[in-house]
């Protein structure tokens, strides 16, 4: 892991605009109608994986790095494209594993099934299998870019707060920092800042000044104060949003999903409980590109290796043909000239010198013959005895 926050991967390509947060929700809003309905789902699925950590007695530490990777995948895809029913613990279970806590892909599924029991008021229906999940992570892995480094505001924060000397702020500031996570902060401002501001309102809240310490932090006091807006908006939303009505927006989002995802097209690959191959989740379109060439290129070599090695086949076959041939040919001299030294005996003191010369070459090839099949018979025999297994 990095240990410089400056030299990162999170610093150098995952701290976003607010202009390029905004634009990646554009297929969303089409499908969804307004900006504060992908909001909301957003919101939803950030405190379902909240809901799964818990069940599965994570710390707060795993459980944000699996909302820093769910906005990181929605940053690059949108809703419509893959399911965040499927993609948001198939992100908790990479973030299990990154952060040294892993489990079983079965304690996963298990804890999806129990949140997803009928009798629960904002219950989430699971409908994919373990290899649904294994399946998903592969994909979640290269749209992410294998950039598993994720730094939080946890460690500055405490930091800070020994420094300043508030170890009663400490739980206050704690809390500002969870909730920075219901929002994209985590994708716009450095952790350090979400520290900063987090402890500026605590102090706010307990009626205590801190500005001489942001004036020896040396920290823009703007910067601090855009965070700390972005921060109480959310907390002015939550209040306006009575639990009745809130429950009722999002249920009906989820029925869209469904009609983006089918139930029924998701059963399918349920009942498979461990296969992981031709399931209905990701389409080729919808691959990263890089993953898309590399799945062309190996069709490619696979199919040059197929033409080069029926090339090969044709041209041994051509060069058998070749030497049968040539070996009729010259059967049928050689007895075309013991046709003719028989019908003319006259001939024969002529032809004696060139008969002589040609059994001589005919007990060559016999000679080189039979010196040939000796070999290939001990060959043979050699090659069958390797291939008998010893006897011990």
């Amino acid at each position: 892991m990095a240990a410089n926050f400056w030299t990162s991967s999170h610093c150098e390509r995952w701290l976003l605009s607010e202009e390029k947060v905004k634009q990646s929700n554009s297929k969303d809003i089409q499908h969804f109608k307004s900006r504060k309905n992908v909001w909301t789902l957003r919101l939803y699925f950030v405190e379902y994986l909240h809901k799964l950590g818990r069940r599965l007695k994570f710390r707060q530490h795993v459980i944000s790095t699996a909302v820093v990777f769910f906005k990181r995948f929605y940053v690059k895809w949108s809703f419509c494209d893959f399911d965040p029913r499927l993609i948001a613990p198939t992100l908790l279970f990479i973030a299990a594993k990154v952060e040294e806590c892993a489990v079983n892909v079965s304690a996963i599924t298990t804890a999806c099934e129990a949140l997803g029991q009928p009798n629960l008021t904002d219950a989430l229906p699971w409908v994919y299998s373990k290899g649904a999940v294994l399946e998903a992570e592969y994909y979640a892995l290269q749209v992410l870019h294998f950039d598993l480094i994720v730094f939080h505001p946890y460690r500055p924060l405490t930091q800070y707060i020994a420094d300043i000397g508030m170890q009663d702020a400490l739980q206050t500031a704690w809390s500002i920092v969870n909730d920075s996570y219901r929002t994209d902060l985590c994708l716009t401002t450095p952790p350090y800042l979400i520290a900063v501001a987090a402890i500026y309102m605590t102090c706010v809240f307990l009626d205590k000044d801190c500005r001489q310490w942001l004036n020896v932090l040396q920290i823009d006091t703007k910067q601090v104060i855009g965070v700390s807006r972005v921060l109480l908006a959310l907390y002015d939303e939550s209040a306006t949003h009575t639990d009745d009505k809130h429950v009722n927006e999002t249920t009906a989002l989820l029925s869209k999903l469904n009609e983006i995802f089918p139930p029924t097209s998701s059963s399918s690959s349920a009942s498979s409980s461990s296969s992981s191959s031709a399931l209905p989740v990701f389409p080729l379109s919808i691959l990263p590109e890089q993953t898309v060439k590399d799945l062309l290129d190996m069709q490619a070599a696979q199919s040059s290796s197929t033409s080069s090695t029926s090339t090969t086949t044709s041209s041994t076959t051509s060069s058998s043909s070749a030497a049968s041939s040539t070996s009729s040919a010259s059967q049928a001299i050689e007895t075309k000239t013991d046709r003719d030294s028989h019908s003319h005996p006259q001939n024969n003191s002529a032809h004696s010198k060139s008969t002589n010369n040609s059994s001589s070459s005919n007990t060559n090839r016999s000679s080189n013959s039979q010196q040939g099949s000796s070999n290939s018979n001990r060959n043979h025999s050699r090659h069958n005895e390797s291939s008998i297994p010893a006897i011990r």
